[in-house]
Order: C-alpha cells, then structure tokens, then sequence
C-alpha cells in the first residue's frame, strides 16, 4: 500500500507517496516533465519488497503546489531536500529519476553529496546561440517541439509552470561551476552510480550519457552503464521495457547486497 504525505523546506510544499516500512532502505523516484508521481507508483510495487520508496510530486506537477518562484535545479533540490528531512533513515538514501527527474537527481546529488547513496538515471540539447537569453524566444531546437507540446498540454497542466521549468532543464549544466570540467564537478561524489540511455534518444543523448560515465571512471567511482537499443525516442522510458526495468530492480538488488 501507497500513502501520501506532504513535506516543506524554506516554504516549498511537496506532496509525495511512500511504498514500503519506515525502517527499510530508502529509494527516491524522480519523474520527468508534464508527469507526476503517477508515472512512477504502477512500477514501483514490485520494488517495494525491502525498500521504502519515496514518490513525490515536484513542485509544480500533481498535487505539489506551483508557487511563483525560479523553477530552478536549486529549487527543486530545495523542496527535495525537506522531504527527505521529514522522513526517517534518510541519511543514505538512492536516487532514481528520468528526464528533468535525472537532471534534478544530479543537483541535487551535487548539492547533498554525502546523502546519495546510489543514483540511477536515464540521461542532449542543442542551443541555437552562444550566449543564454533568459527569456521565452526560441534558444533550444528542442523548443520547438516544447511549444507544439505546450499546446497540447494547456487543457491540463499549467503553462507558466512550465514554461518555467523547461529553462531549469534547459539551462542545467552540473560542469558550469567547475569551468565546464565535468570531472572536476563529480569530484565530491561517493555514491554508486548507474547511468541509463536510449539509442533513439535525442533529448538526452547517449553521447552525453557516455561524458558523464567518463567523468565518474576519471574519479574512480563505481559507475554502471546500459544503452538500451530502442526506437521510441525520448519516450522510452515510458514504455513498458523489461529490459530497462529488469536493469533498475537488479541494480538495487545489488546495493543492497553490497
């Protein structure tokens, strides 16, 4: 059984959902742009055995608030940060998340390092000019896609929020505090990592999937990495593949074994 609470840090509300006893190892989901905690709560019952499961709404997504602020990574980290803050037995936890929800897990793994336990993510944008605008004029090609969407997406989900948090997405750079060394910006990292990516994905390419896996051998970490040969795009995480979800249930097997 599933259960929804909420959470607040520095006037962030969230609303989230746990699976699982309080006393087990705790496992962060994170889901990507226009989803919710919906997307998650059907997959991860079969993971539950042993875990508790953490499955929140991002601020501005489900049944979370969507406050007036910066939908910035540092915001959604924020808001993650108080969740994990009102649950217990979160001083190591692992973190999985897909789209925005891999971006936000690696600020907020960058921000709160020494809590990572592990961290799972499925990870390209291409910006049109050499210098960031800050405004809503088309900068990504991916923009224009992100419009057509936009459209689609009015009758449901509320446009300025998302407007917004595309530019979190957009704009997310874990090198750009590091003098663009990616290396150097996952120094800090101790947790196992397990990076994810899809050949038919030009959202988040395997080329760019590949640089952050090179990053974490060049600081020695423990670093697994899987290319899932599939054409749905972008979208495949969203498709029922054994595949990608046989990879996530053994890969938390093992840390738990290890």
């Amino acid at each position: 059984m599933s259960s929804g609470t909420w959470a607040s840090a520095r006037a962030v509300a969230l609303h989230y959902e746990t699976v699982g006893p309080e006393d087990a190892p705790p496992v962060l989901f994170l889901h990507g742009l226009t989803a919710s905690r919906r997307y998650w709560i059907p997959r991860v019952f079969p993971l539950a055995a042993g875990r508790r499961l953490l499955v929140p709404d991002l601020p501005g997504f489900g049944l979370s608030p969507k406050p007036l602020a910066d939908y910035t990574p540092a915001f959604f980290a924020e808001a993650l940060l108080g969740l994990l803050d009102r649950e217990r037995n979160t001083e190591k936890v692992s973190v999985v998340g897909h789209s925005l929800g891999a971006i936000l897990a690696g600020r907020g793994y960058i921000r709160i390092a020494k809590r990572m336990r592990s961290y799972a993510t499925t990870r390209g944008r291409v910006l049109k000019r050499e210098e960031y605008l800050f405004n809503y004029d088309v900068e990504f090609e991916i923009e224009s896609y992100l419009r057509y969407q936009g459209d689609k997406f009015s009758d449901y989900f509320d446009a300025n929020t998302y407007l917004r948090i595309t530019k979190a997405l957009d704009y997310f750079d874990p090198a750009a505090d590091y003098g663009g060394d990616l290396t150097k910006a996952l120094a800090r990292a101790k947790a196992g990592f397990l990076v994810v990516s899809f050949t038919s994905d030009w959202r988040f390419s395997p080329a760019r999937s590949r640089e952050i896996v090179k990053a974490l051998v060049d600081n020695r970490l423990n670093v697994s990495y899987a290319e899932i040969d599939a054409p749905h795009g972008h979208d495949a995480f969203l498709m029922e593949d054994p595949r990608y979800h046989g990879l996530i249930r053994a890969y938390l097997d093992n840390i738990e074994i290890e």
